[in-house]
């Protein structure tokens, strides 16, 4: 099983080999996709995090996600 904290730097890793300058990331909402933006924005500032809000998420996903980005400067 693999660490939380070993899962994180090998992402940032993976992010890192692949972004050459600027990047747009997509976000759901969901825990996948605002992880993923939690993790870009420790490798990169240039990475543009785009979330819409569709009317179809979940109860409470706006507001969890907002709270997230907003705690982690995204």
């Amino acid at each position: 099983m693999v660490k939380p904290e070993q899962f994180i730097e090998d992402a940032k890793l993976h992010i890192k080999s692949q972004l050459k300058g600027k990047g747009i990331l997509a976000c759901s909402g969901g825990q996948d996709s605002t992880l993923l933006s939690v993790i870009a924005g420790m490798v990169s500032r240039d990475i543009l995090v785009i979330f819409v809000d569709t009317g179809l998420l979940r109860l409470h996903e706006v507001e969890n996600a907002e709270k997230i980005f907003k705690k982690y400067n995204i």
